[in-house]
């Protein structure tokens, strides 16, 4: 009886040391590492604008950010099952979106631009449907290609497969948010890019559930760090220009 008595007690001891349950210390923001300047590796690190944004909320907030890396097509669902608290990936509130989670305040807003080899043509997206481009699945920019543009459309989970694809000519263009267009101008010196559009659905923001008490928190902080210049600082430091002020008044590129 004592000995089934102790593996009674062994047994729960076990049970309870492999609890995964979350710290309430812990807020997980769940990302798409792959959209410089926003989120990306950088030595095995990840780094970027938001990433440095979710730190400064967490730390205002008396907690800890943790961050899990996942397709941005899975994020939401990610975020509908609990296993982040946060989504964090360059996301515009979309009416679509909305129907499915909560939205923080908008903290920077872009255009949306193609990538192409420098010496190429602009891809001719609305114009041609010889052209083909890759977009990343579940952003706002391929549902713009879809409603917009008569071009050939490949969607794919990952921005860098993306510079592949137009390195080995499988895609004429990317369509991407401007500043990650600048981004990978920048890691890709034979790229190019240009405007081709700017969105009424314009913004990003970070998601969170329904109801989520953390929406409001998360906006006070957002106020604080504007009014305090912290985050005009961390946009300065990650090379976020307003792209759509800058582009006000330009003919986009057909």
């Amino acid at each position: 009886m004592n000995l089934l008595r102790c593996l009674l007690v062994l047994s729960l001891f076990l049970l309870g040391g492999c609890d995964n349950r979350k710290s309430d210390d812990v807020i997980i923001f769940g990302t798409s590492a792959d959209y410089p300047p926003f989120e990306f590796y950088q030595d095995g690190q990840v780094v970027g604008f938001e990433i440095d944004l979710a730190n400064a909320i967490a730390n205002d907030l008396g907690k800890r950010a943790e961050f899990k890396d996942m397709p941005f097509s899975s994020i939401l669902l990610a975020l509908a099952k609990g296993q982040i608290d946060v989504a964090l990936a360059s996301m515009t509130p979309t009416k679509e979106r909305e129907e499915h989670c909560a939205f923080t305040k908008t903290y920077y807003r872009s255009v949306v631009g193609v990538v192409y080899k420098k010496g190429s043509a602009v891809p001719d997206l609305k114009g041609s449907d010889d052209v083909t481009v890759a977009c990343q699945l579940g952003t706002v920019q391929e549902d713009w290609v879809k409603r917009n543009c008569r071009a050939k459309r490949i969607s794919i989970d990952n921005v860098a497969s993306s510079v592949e694809h137009l390195k080995t000519k499988h895609v004429d263009g990317i369509v991407v948010d401007g500043i990650v267009a600048v981004a990978l101008c920048k890691e890709n010196p034979a790229l190019a890019w240009t405007v081709v559009a700017t969105l009424d659905e314009s913004g990003t923001a970070m998601g969170l559930k329904n109801k989520s008490r953390l929406v409001e928190k998360i906006d006070a902080v957002l106020d604080k760090l504007e009014n305090s210049g912290v985050l005009a600082q961390l946009k300065e430091k990650w090379g976020l220009k307003d792209l759509v002020q800058s582009t006000e008044g330009e003919e986009p590129a057909k």
